[in-house]
C-alpha cells in the first residue's frame, strides 16, 4: 500500500509538469524541470536531450545579456547534463560537462551545490573510466567544498581503496574511522 501512495503522490506533479510544457514547451525552465524529472526516473537519454537544448538556449542568452543569472542557469544546466551523461554511462561527456560547470561557476557563492555535484560527477566519471588519479582529485575537491560530508567521505574512501596501494588504503581506513568515531559520538550525545 505505501508504494501506491507514493505513486499517487507523483500524479499531480506529472500532470502539472505536462501542462507547463504544453504552455511553454521551449522555455529552458520547463525543459530543465522535465529533464530533472526524467533523471529522477532514470530516463537519462530523454533528460540528456532536454538538457542539451537548455544548455544551448541559456548559453545563447548569456552571450547576449552577460548577466550573472544566465551564467548561473548555464552552470546548473551543465552540471545537470553531466549527471545525465553519467547515468547513460557516457563518462567522457559527463566529465566534459562537469568541468565546464566547474569552470563557469567559478567563485559564485550561490553555486556551491552545483560545484559539489560537478566535482562528484567528474570524480565518478574519471573513476569509471579508470583514471583514478583524476578521480581522487575531484573527490578531494568535493570533500573540501562539502565540509567533509559523510557521503563524499565514503565515495573518496571507495576510490582510495580501489586505487589499490597500501598508502591509499590506509588513508581510506583513516577517513572512514574518523567518520565512524564522529557518528558514534554524535549518537551517544543525542540518545
Amino acid at each position: 500500500m505505501p508504494h501506491e501512495s507514493g505513486l499517487v503522490s507523483l500524479v499531480g506533479p506529472i500532470f502539472a509538469l505536462q501542462k507547463l510544457r504544453q504552455e511553454v514547451s521551449d522555455e529552458p525552465i520547463a525543459l530543465r524541470l522535465a529533464a530533472l524529472f526524467g533523471e529522477r526516473v532514470k530516463d537519462f537519454v530523454s533528460a540528456s536531450e532536454k538538457l542539451q537544448v537548455v544548455c544551448e538556449k541559456v548559453e545563447q542568452k548569456y552571450e547576449t545579456t552577460e548577466s550573472e543569472e544566465d551564467l548561473i542557469c548555464y552552470a546548473q544546466a551543465k552540471a545537470d547534463l553531466a549527471r545525465a551523461k553519467l547515468g547513460q554511462e557516457d563518462y567522457e561527456a559527463a566529465i566534459e560537462n562537469a568541468i565546464v560547470a566547474l569552470d563557469v561557476s567559478g567563485e559564485i557563492s550561490r553555486l556551491e551545490e552545483c560545484r559539489l555535484s560537478a566535482h562528484l560527477t567528474a570524480g565518478l566519471g574519471y573513476y569509471y573510466s579508470g583514471n583514478m588519479d583524476e578521480s581522487l582529485e575531484m573527490f578531494k575537491a568535493a570533500l573540501n567544498e562539502s565540509s567533509e560530508n559523510p557521503d563524499v567521505v565514503c565515495l573518496l574512501s571507495q576510490v582510495l581503496w580501489a586505487k589499490g596501494g597500501n598508502e591509499e588504503r590506509d588513508v581510506a581506513r583513516e577517513q572512514l574511522f574518523t567518520w565512524l568515531v564522529f557518528i558514534s559520538s554524535f549518537i551517544i550525545e543525542n540518545c
